[in-house]
């Protein structure tokens, strides 16, 4: 899996939708790099990131097995990851950016066509 490669990899999210994602325990000391309100981002090693990706992908897509699994927001969170890290490179260079997902969905508010034309 590329994602055991990667050094580090950042998730941008809510900490809600990390919180309820994460789901075990050996996820605690994953470290918090920025803080905005209640968005945080967070920086995994590559091992972490597997180990994360398996959860989502259990809890995603085998959920049912307990009452913790949130098959919705771990798809989501899934989704949002697994292109980034098929889109990895083993190609080391200086110039290279740590990768990283940002989940901010917000809703696009349109103004209301008038009656005149």
């Amino acid at each position: 899996m590329k994602a055991a490669g990667a050094t580090k990899f950042r998730i941008t999210c809510a900490k809600d939708l990390w919180e309820t994602t994460k789901a075990f325990k050996g996820m605690d000391d994953v470290t918090v790099v920025s803080r905005q309100g209640k968005v945080y981002t967070y920086e995994l090693t590559g091992n972490e990131l597997v180990a994360y990706l398996k959860e989502l992908n259990d809890n995603g897509h085998n959920a049912g097995w307990s009452s913790d699994d949130y098959p919705e927001q771990a798809i989501r969170m899934y989704d949002a990851i697994a292109p980034v890290v098929d889109a990895l490179s083993p190609t080391l260079r200086r110039d290279a950016v740590i990768p990283k997902v940002t989940l901010d969905d917000v809703v696009l508010t349109h103004p209301t066509p008038s009656a005149k034309p």
